[in-house]
């Protein structure tokens, strides 16, 4: 469904990692399931799951900001 990928958030100097939907995912299906997956795991609270931080869209990239673990 998609890739994650290590990165750093410059605004705050952490490690994080963001998973981000593949583009020719961009079915609606695809779209209703990655923003489920994200609604559900930011209501997860354990310490070996990975936090939700942000998720969002941009140019035409979806994305989820989790806790690097």
């Amino acid at each position: 469904m998609g890739a994650v990928f290590r990165a750093t958030d410059e605004k705050l100097g952490r490690t994080v990692a963001v998973k981000v939907l593949s583009r020719n995912r961009k079915d609606v299906d695809s779209l209703r399931r990655f923003k489920n997956e994200a609604q559900s795991a930011a209501r997860l609270d354990h310490p070996n799951i990975a936090r939700v931080f942000y998720v969002g869209e941009d140019a035409g990239w979806n994305f989820i900001v989790f806790e690097y673990i």
